[in-house]
Order: structure tokens, then sequence, then C-alpha cells
């Protein structure tokens, strides 16, 4: 200690100079090396095999999967998880695609959450549930028809704004999507069933529309001042409801109408009173209880039954002999509303998905909406606020991968919906009123 201390200041200061020389001088031989390796190819690819030899000699081991080439043609659809989605158009035609598990499931009369991007001035104004492999057939007013993947439509989160719909489909000017349908595959025995809203009715095999193209092809002719309005899948043997905005409804069998080619207009199906239109067309299940939601937010669950002639009376074994109303009446009151703006086939175990003109979005189970007579006011769906109003509603969907991934020991994916959670109370806001007798 004391010899460090007796040193003079510049002879510390030398001993600590020789120190960085001797550093620097490290320093260049190691970059002067590293160079060297760089600058010539033989001796960078002798050092790689040194360093993988190294790795080998450490990590060396068995394989333990078998690489072989792969039969058959690699499609997109490979590489594309087939989750569930929700794809949405806005009145101005944004589109977008969102995943069901950013909807949450909630209780009926809920404010819900923000479900898309748009101001008020531009509402949804479609909206479809579906799988990301499905098929997509996008129905023009004019009575176009465009077709694409659902993968394709570009994802977004429930406040996006999407993209412009032009964008995706070559598109003529001043075309409209009317209506958005989902399907497996156009191999199918299936008919398409087009309705406008002046209530022409039209019928036509999946398969004639196989041979797309991507400008479009025609689908129905469509009489000057009518649009189309809707698009369905049908069975031979399957029975049509057609609900009008003033609440009517008319269920008539599909066999009345007989299979037509695409440019074709189609015929009457259901005669309709000065200043009402066509507002939805499903196919009856008797085995499930028909959705309908106003746009004042409220919704009935009624039996498609008590569109028959003798009022829905029959028990559950003769429903299928019942003989349903002839195509081209009037119908019957539906739901006592101001404008209908959806109705569902559900099952007591569905979901389904509201959104209003501001964007809010609400999910919730169709249990919680207790059956009720065909007629009636109904109960609250959603709680509007201000001006707001319910513009679209539509059924989530689950997805079911099948027993053939299981097979090929493939994990099925996990189910994207929660269990809905049952709501026996708050009855006292159900607003429910008796049929109108004097139908």
């Amino acid at each position: 200690m004391n010899a460090i201390l007796d040193l003079r200041l510049y002879q510390l200061t030398g001993m600590e100079r020789e120190k960085i020389d001797a550093e620097y001088q490290e320093l260049m031989t190691i970059i002067s090396g590293l160079k060297e390796i760089i600058e010539n190819e033989h001796i960078l690819l002798s050092v790689i095999k040194d360093e993988l030899s190294a790795l080998r000699d450490v990590y060396a081991d068995e394989r333990k999967c078998t690489i072989t080439e792969y039969e058959g043609d690699v499609r997109m659809e490979d590489l594309i998880p087939n989750d569930g989605c929700v794809v949405t158009i806005t009145k101005s035609g944004f589109i977008k695609r969102t995943g069901v598990e950013e909807f949450r499931s909630q209780n009926r009369g809920g404010k819900g959450v923000i479900g898309s991007g748009q101001k008020e001035e531009d509402p949804v104004e479609i909206l479809q549930t579906c799988n990301a492999h499905d098929t997509l057939m996008f129905f023009m007013k004019n009575g176009r028809v465009y077709v694409g993947k659902a993968y394709e439509i570009p994802e977004g989160s429930r406040i996006a704004k999407g993209r412009n719909i032009i964008n995706l489909l070559e598109m003529q000017k001043s075309e409209r999507v009317a209506a958005l349908i989902a399907i497996d595959s156009f191999e199918s025995d299936q008919s398409l069933v087009l309705c406008t809203q002046k209530g022409v009715i039209k019928k036509t095999k999946i398969n004639a529309y196989k041979n797309h193209r991507k400008g479009g092809i025609i689908g129905i002719n469509v009489d000057e001042g009518d649009t189309v309005l809707k698009a369905i899948k049908t069975n031979p043997d399957d029975h049509i409801l057609i609900l009008t905005k003033n609440g009517k409804g008319l269920r008539f069998c599909c066999d009345q109408l007989r299979d037509q080619g695409r440019v074709t207009r189609g015929v009457r199906g259901i005669r309709l009173k000065p200043k009402d239109q066509v507002d939805s067309c499903l196919v009856v299940d008797d085995q499930k209880l028909l959705l309908i939601a106003g746009q004042n937010g409220l919704g009935i669950r009624t039996r498609f039954s008590a569109f028959l002639p003798n009022g829905g009376k029959l028990d559950s074994d003769s429903v299928e002999d019942a003989t349903p109303r002839k195509r081209g009446g009037q119908g019957v009151t539906a739901m006592n509303t101001d404008r209908i703006i959806g109705a569902l086939s559900v099952d007591p175990e569905s979901e389904i998905l509201m959104i209003t003109s501001n964007g809010q979005a609400v999910r919730c189970p169709v249990n919680n909406v207790r059956e009720t007579s065909r007629g009636s006011k109904g109960v609250k769906l959603v709680n509007l606020s201000g001006k707001d109003k319910l513009t679209a509603i539509s059924e989530v969907i689950e997805l079911d991968e099948g027993d053939e991934l299981e097979e090929e020991g493939t994990e099925s994916e996990n189910l994207l919906e929660n269990e809905p959670e049952t709501d026996t109370g708050n009855l006292n806001t159900d607003l429910d009123t008796k049929t109108d007798s004097t139908e």
C-alpha cells in the first residue's frame, strides 16, 4: 500500500497507458482475423464447418420425425385456420371480417360493445356469420352475383372501419350489395331462392352459379324499380316464410316454385299492400323457433306453425303433414311493430349478434327471449339510446371440424362461443300483447 502511495503521478499514468495499448493491440488482432475470414471465402467456409461440427458433437441425436415429399397440391385454404368469423358490410360499402370470439355473450337488453368503426351516418347494413373457408356469394341489388372466399376479406377488429368492397370485387358502377350468403360447395343439390323487395321470388340450382367470373354473372332479371333483397338455400321439400317490413308473414311450400335458369325473372311470392315491401325470406324449420327483431329493439320468438292456416294449433306430430298457404297471398300478422329489420330460425341454445345504427354490437343467447304468440309486440332485445336503431341481426355459428380431422390425429379446435347464461328474471320488461283477434 505504501509502495503505491510513494509512486509519482506520471508513473501511475504510464502504467495505465500501457494497459490501454495492450488492449488496443488485442482488439486490432481480433479485427484483423475477422476481416480475413470475411474476405476469404475458403476460411469462412472452414469456420462454418468447424462450428457446425462442434454443434453436431454436442446436440447430435436421432431425428424425431421423417421428412418425405408431400403428395398432392397445397391450397391456400390449407394454410388458413377454418375459424368462425363475422362479415359485416356498411351502408357505404365498407367490408371487414371479424373473429366471433371478439363478441362476448351477454343477456338480452344489454347495451353491448362497439361492433363497428363506422359513424352514425354509415351503419352496418349486412351481417353474416360463417367460417373462413366458406364461399361467399354477393348478390347485388340489380341482380348480378359475385363470388369470393371468406378468408380473402381483410380481417379487422370490432372497431376497425374495414375496406371498401370495390377494392375486392370487380363491381360495376353504382352497384350495391343486397344479400350475402355462405356455401360450402357448388356441387350441391340445393337451390338458391332469390326474393325482391316487391315480392318477386325465384328458385335456381346452386350448381348453375359454379361457372362464375370475377366480373360477376347475372343471378336474376329484376323489374324496373325493384331490387334484390334476400338469397337463401333450400331443399325441394322445404317451406319458405316471407316477412314484410310492416309485420306480415306468408308461409308456403318450396315445391310451388319450379327451378329456373339464372337469367330469368321469377314469380310472385307475396301480394303486398301499398307502401309495404319484403324485409326477410327464410327457410322454415318446425324443430326451431322464429325470432323476429324490430327496428325499435324489440323482438319475439314464436313457432313457425303459427303461420299455417289453422293458426298453429297442431301438435308436433302433425305439423309436417299440415298444408301451408298458397304462394301469392297477403299473409298474416307476424309481429306488431312499425318496422321489421330481420328474422332468424334459432335453436334454444343459439346465440344472436345484433348491431345498431350507432355501431353498438350485442351478442346474447336466444333463450333469454321467452316464447310468445304471433302478432305480439315482443320483448326488449337491446337497450337503444336516443335516436339509435337496430339495423342488423344474425345467428352466431360454432365451428365443428368434424370426425375426419380427428381420425388424422389433428387436434380439434376449441369452440369460439361461450356457454350462454339463462336469464329468468327481468320479465317485467316484457311488452307482450295479445294477437289481434280480428285476423
